[in-house]
């Protein structure tokens, strides 16, 4: 096989992997109204620590909102709140709403 014909599936499979954990991606209740990220946002900037807190993987950062219009935060990693932040911000960038994925912070419903 030619070079040329290799590398840009090798491109191509890279930027998939990279993009697989960055999403606005969940289930049903994702779809519906209730808490959105802006206000999630301003809770978990809300929090005491300062930008070098470090949250352990699986830690719940906040949640908004009852019931089925419920949406909290979670880390998948140990995450700093410059991590977090830029998170969030990216997030917001690729336009999620509600839910959504991105390098090790998780939004779900």
């Amino acid at each position: 096989m030619k070079l040329s014909v290799v590398l840009p599936l090798v491109f191509a499979l890279f930027a998939a992997s990279e993009n697989a954990n960055r999403n606005c991606w969940g289930d049903g209740k994702c779809q519906q109204h209730g808490c959105q990220l802006e206000v999630l946002k301003k809770k978990i900037y809300g929090k005491k620590g300062g930008l070098f807190k470090i949250w352990k993987e699986g830690t719940e950062l906040a949640c908004c909102g009852d019931g089925e219009e419920r949406l909290c935060a979670y880390t998948e990693k140990d995450m700093s709140m410059t991590d977090v932040t830029g998170a969030l911000v990216n997030l917001l960038e690729l336009g999620c709403r509600r839910c959504g994925q991105y390098d090790g912070l998780i939004i779900k419903a």
